[in-house]
């Protein structure tokens, strides 16, 4: 085997080390994520999900991880964020949400590049405006579900009356695309 030969061997040995031990923004190895909450929808022609657990958000367009200092970091469709925790509000370049947890649920309202968007679940509805132009009110039929059809389904934690934050507003701008 010649020394280009070699040298190339031993990269790839060690992208494929780092590879199978690279942790999140975190420190949170990617084997140890244990979802403890999802959001899924399936309504308008579309669908999405995002779950969740203490530490992490992930869905086909969310990769958000806690880090140690309370911060979080990823991308949120498909742009990626710095953000920073303070009651009621979540805040990073070009992204603000903040939101408000009431005895019957939760509301956000946010802006995300530029363009406003607002979630509210509670006991009777779920009212999602997005970003991107999506607009809808689905009346609650169960904990879990929205929708006559359940439309969009609230699993494990995100079902909860006041669910854990900001885990819920990250899963909420996956599964419905911002």
């Amino acid at each position: 085997m010649s020394f280009k030969h070699w040298v190339l061997a031993g990269a790839l040995s060690v992208a494929g080390q780092g590879c199978a031990t690279t942790g999140s923004a975190g420190g949170q190895e990617q084997s140890d994520f244990q979802k403890s909450g999802e959001v899924v929808v399936t309504t308008g022609g579309t669908s999405g999900s995002a779950s969740f657990d203490a530490r992490r958000v992930v869905g086909p367009n969310v990769n958000v991880s806690r880090r140690d200092d309370g911060s979080w970091a990823g991308p949120v469709n498909g742009q990626f964020y710095s953000f920073t925790m303070t009651p009621g509000r979540i805040a990073a370049a070009n992204f603000t949400l903040s939101y408000e947890e009431t005895p019957t649920g939760v509301t956000m309202n946010g802006y995300i590049q530029g363009r406003m968007f607002r979630f509210e679940v509670n006991d009777t509805q779920l009212v999602v405006r997005t970003a991107s132009g999506r607009s809808l009110t689905l009346p609650r039929y169960s904990a879990q579900e929205f929708g006559q059809s359940g439309n969009v389904k609230f699993l494990g934690e995100a079902s909860q009356q006041n669910p854990p934050m900001p885990q819920l507003a990250f899963a909420l701008l996956g599964a419905f695309g911002g």
